[in-house]
Order: C-alpha cells, then structure tokens, then sequence
C-alpha cells in the first residue's frame, strides 16, 4: 500500500508539531489564528495551516536584543 502525506492533524497531534498546549491549539482556532475544520466534535487542522502559521510568525520577531 502507498503512504500517502497527512492532509490534517488532531488537535494533539498539531500540539507536538508546535510544541505548545492543546489548549493554546483550541484557543488560535477559536480566535481564527490556526485555521482549523470541524468534524462534528472534532476539531482537525489542515497540515496547511501549520505552515501558515509558521510561514507568518516568521515574519515577525519576537526578540527585544538591539
């Protein structure tokens, strides 16, 4: 059988690709910062919108050094 790429991820699963909480996982999606899909009760992420959220946080620096 061919492997194919994942299209989405858990709530978790995103959780350890960013290594941050689930909740703040839950919470970007609510606030429209992570893209996410409802699946019923299930929350998923496009693999996608990891990489946008990556994409656009780069883009942004976050350290205060001169």
């Amino acid at each position: 059988m061919e492997s194919r790429p994942r299209k989405a991820y858990t709530v978790a699963e995103a959780a350890a690709a960013l290594g941050v909480s689930e909740w703040l996982v839950r919470e970007m999606c609510r606030t429209g910062q992570l893209r996410c899909v409802r699946l019923g009760r299930r929350i998923v992420i496009p693999a996608d919108a990891l990489d946008e959220l990556l994409a656009a946080s780069g883009d942004q620096r976050t350290d205060t050094a001169p």
